[in-house]
């Protein structure tokens, strides 16, 4: 069979034009998940800076920082660990990525109960327990004495009949009799008295002449 070909069809294809596409090449995805974990604590209060950490091991080129941590006071603390893969110079394009860019954990101060002490000669410290002979009753008027007064102060005081248990005023108070008496003090400093609950000072105690009488 013969084909029959016109002169200048020649042309057995159509013309392609230009296709654009797009080559992505994603980050190499280093995994630490499997290799760290991150847990909170919770303890008491003990003046003391408490801090979270990571445990495990992390690649040489990756670096953890901490947010929110390294507390004293109590309370909750939502601590984060955050990683980070770091370069080697500020030019260094990073190649890589991580699988998790943090963790979080929760620190827990817990307030504490604590009593207050007064002067003691012998040690020179506030450590002898408070008593009776810590209140100075003159003119009406019931001092509380040999307490740290650059720590607490006084928050209420009130004294009470030990055979009816009634209320008896500071002006009321008579020398040589016993009473009940009940003292709360109070932190100075507002973080110490949102980490201590102060232990209430009550027993009985008599009534004694003032100094100098």
């Amino acid at each position: 069979m013969e084909l029959d070909f016109e002169q200048g069809d020649l042309t057995n294809y159509y013309p392609v034009e230009p296709i654009q596409a797009k080559l992505t090449v994603n980050k190499r995805v280093l995994k630490i998940s499997d290799k760290v974990t991150f847990e909170g604590a919770s303890l008491d209060f003990d003046e003391q800076v408490h801090s979270l950490s990571i445990t495990g091991s992390l690649p040489e080129n990756v670096v953890v920082t901490y947010e929110n941590n390294d507390k004293i006071y109590a309370g909750e603390y939502e601590v984060k660990a955050k990683f980070s893969i770091k370069k080697t110079t500020e030019l260094e394009v990073i190649n890589e990525a991580l699988d998790i860019n943090e963790l979080t954990a929760y620190l827990v101060i817990n307030r504490v109960r604590r009593s207050v002490g007064v002067y003691n000669e012998e040690t020179g410290e506030y450590d002898a327990p408070f008593t009776g002979a810590n209140i100075i009753v003159k003119d009406g008027v019931a001092t509380i004495v040999g307490y740290n007064t650059e720590v607490f102060a006084v928050e209420s005081k009130a004294f009470y009949d030990v055979v009816t248990n009634a209320p008896v005023p500071e002006k009321d108070l008579i020398v040589g009799k016993t009473y009940q008496y009940e003292i709360t003090f109070r932190y100075l400093d507002e973080n110490m008295e949102n980490s201590v609950r102060l232990s209430l000072a009550n027993d009985n105690f008599v009534v004694a002449e003032p100094p100098g009488e």
